[in-house]
Formats: structure tokens, C-alpha cells, sequence
């Protein structure tokens, strides 16, 4: 949950306090129709948006190839180099980075946990950096 949180940070999800010192993240689904049924009470409202509220606990950036792969692409579009080879996710930094090479084999059952392992320890480094400077 916490690499969770650490990811949606580093995506820059608007966030909204609730009562209670609770956090929901704004996320925009475009992977959903503009109409999204709604459970209100015993009926289901249609209600026009794709702006949708995820507590820390909902977000899947985990679990689902749909919430992950924006975050690859926001790291490519940092100018790096993103592989993905079964289970062995390399990240090569622009020029401009300190990061010399991010190489990692992981041990995870499955090839989203692995690019999401990788993401999570790119993200670390990226914060880590950001102190020093």
C-alpha cells in the first residue's frame, strides 16, 4: 500500500482530505466509458465523468497493466530507457541522470510485480535525488 501511495506521488494524482485525516485520489479512467453506473442506495445512478475517488487501499498501480503502464511511460518520458524482458526489467537513464543503470532480476511470481518491483525502486532513487540536488 505504501509503494502505492509512493507511486501516486510521483504520478502527481490530486488528492482530497475527508474526515477523519483519510486521503482519496482523484484518477481520471479513461479506460471507462464517460457514463459510469453508480451504486447509490439500492439503485445504480449514471453519472458522467471519469474523474473517479480511490482511497490508498483501492489504488492498483499492483495489480492492473492499465494503472502501471502510464507510470512506465511518464518514466520513459524523463528520457529513460525502459526494458522489460520476462521477469528482468532494466532502466538506462538519460544523460542527464547520476543513475548509471537500473538492472533487476527479480524473484516475483509475475512480470506486472516485477515492472512494478523496478518502478517502485526506480521512483526511491528519483526521490532520493531530488534531496540532493
Amino acid at each position: 500500500m505504501e509503494d502505492n501511495k509512493l507511486i501516486a506521488e510521483f504520478m502527481q494524482i490530486p488528492t482530497i482530505k475527508i474526515h477523519g485525516g483519510g486521503i482519496l485520489y482523484d484518477i481520471e479512467r479513461t479506460d471507462l466509458p464517460m457514463t459510469v453506473q453508480i451504486p447509490v442506495g439500492n439503485k445504480e445512478m449514471g453519472v458522467t465523468t471519469r474523474l473517479l475517488k480511490y482511497s490508498v487501499e483501492q489504488l492498483q498501480f499492483n495489480t492492473s497493466w492499465d494503472w502501471l503502464i502510464p507510470v512506465v511511460e511518464k518514466i520513459e518520458g524523463m528520457g529513460n530507457k525502459f526494458q522489460i524482458c520476462r521477469r528482468r526489467i532494466n532502466i538506462q537513464p538519460d544523460n542527464n541522470n547520476n543513475l548509471t543503470e537500473l538492472w533487476l532480476e527479480t524473484k516475483e511470481a509475475t512480470k506486472i510485480q516485477s515492472v512494478y518491483t523496478a518502478v517502485v525502486q526506480f521512483i526511491k532513487w528519483y526521490n532520493s535525488q531530488k534531496t540532493i540536488v
